[in-house]
């Protein structure tokens, strides 16, 4: 789990530049990459079970509700416990006068990626001369969530002050979120007679 943020601000104050450009810019770049793989080989009866849970913006929580919110593929759980945790990006000016002889940016980008690749192979070989029998079972429970939010702002909550730029103005906030997810379950039962 990665529980991240990031804020830049100018607050109260007064930014000036009489030729260059002004910049007030914040970002996230968290990545999750996360490889899971599991074997289990019996003569008999085979059994394995993989969980693999990865998430940004919430805390940790027990393996148990972990599971409840991935089959019900909703964080439930997670928000009735208050585990969230945002991965939250903000980038703004408060309360401050800026003058610009360029261009002036607010800029707040998340770009947030969950790569998760889980595997899982349950091999049973049962052999004998008569009534061999074999069993294999095999699953995989995986959760990959992200939450946050990009936010970008001027504003005032006073007296307004002066915004001036002899440039382009951009207050821009992006979300850029990636979950790349692949899971692999083999099964396999082979008795063999003889």
């Amino acid at each position: 789990l990665i529980l991240s943020s990031a804020e830049a601000r100018a607050a109260n104050s007064s930014l000036s530049t009489t030729s260059g450009e002004i910049t007030v810019e914040g970002a996230n770049t968290s990545r999750i990459d996360a490889t899971s793989s599991s074997a289990t080989t019996s003569g008999d009866t085979g059994i394995g079970i993989t969980l693999a849970f990865n998430t940004m913006g919430w805390k940790s929580q027990n393996f148990l509700f972990n599971t409840v919110d991935a089959l019900l593929g909703d964080p439930i759980i997670a928000e009735g416990f208050g585990n969230s945790d945002p991965a939250d990006v903000k980038a703004f000016v408060e309360d401050s006068a800026v003058t610009s002889g360029g261009a002036l940016t607010i800029s707040a980008e998340s770009d947030a990626e969950v790569s998760a690749t889980v595997t899982n192979n349950a091999t049973s070989a049962a052999s004998a001369l008569v009534g061999a029998s074999s069993l294999a079972i095999g699953g995989v429970i995986g959760e990959n969530m992200v939450n946050g939010s990009a936010a970008a702002s001027i504003s005032f909550t006073g007296v307004r002050g002066t915004i001036s730029a002899g440039g382009a103005v951009a207050v821009r906030a992006e979300n850029n979120y990636i979950i790349n997810a692949v899971s692999t379950l083999d099964a396999i039962s082979s008795p063999s007679n003889d």
